[in-house]
């Protein structure tokens, strides 16, 4: 789970919040492949936030950001929209991306041309790619980057512990540790 669709969430998590300071990590793999996992990160900056990865557990496919004051949300697979609101408030937006990077502010990083879906945004890293291989355009994506991501989940699987599994019985879950150990 981690290594597969996790490396996409751990790769954005990263472009977002930058370097993360202390990760601790938790799944059912016991000695095979997890299908549920637990990620509770602190990031350089200090922010917190815990990631849960599942085939299994019925989890939106959301990221959400808590902040002092309101919060953020980013529905996967739906490229051109984010939910924001205010604590305390009944009132949120669900807004289309583009319009904001419309007049992007000094610092803001180009968003790049706009793609109709997000099967799209596949197409367009291949073609970005290709023109990096064809010495056409520059990788917008570097290995440095995904790099980052391999390294944070290779510390993930090495930092490994037994995720909670309250539906085990006694025997069930000694047979689970000895294997988690094993």
């Amino acid at each position: 789970m981690l290594i597969d669709v996790g490396a996409h969430t751990i790769d954005l998590l990263l472009w977002w919040l930058g370097e993360v300071a202390d990760v601790q990590y938790e799944d059912d793999a016991m000695g095979g492949i997890e299908t549920n996992c637990r990620l509770r990160l602190t990031m350089t900056s200090g922010a917190k936030g815990v990631v849960q990865l599942s085939r299994d557990w019925p989890l939106p496919n959301r990221y959400g950001i808590e902040c002092e004051k309101g919060w953020i949300a980013y529905v996967c697979d739906v490229v051109d929209r984010v939910e924001w609101g205010l604590h305390d408030s009944d009132y949120g937006l669900n807004a289309e991306i583009r319009m904001m990077a419309a007049n992007p502010r000094p610092g803001m990083r180009d968003l790049g041309p706009a793609v109709p879906g997000f099967m799209d945004c596949f197409l367009a890293q291949l073609r970005n790619v290709v023109g990096a291989i064809l010495g056409a355009e520059s990788l917008q994506v570097s290995g440095v980057d995904a790099r980052k991501s391999v390294a944070l989940i290779e510390k993930c699987y090495q930092k490994r512990t037994l995720l909670e599994m309250p539906s085990l019985d006694e025997a069930e879950l000694r047979r689970a540790k000895e294997l988690a150990n094993g």
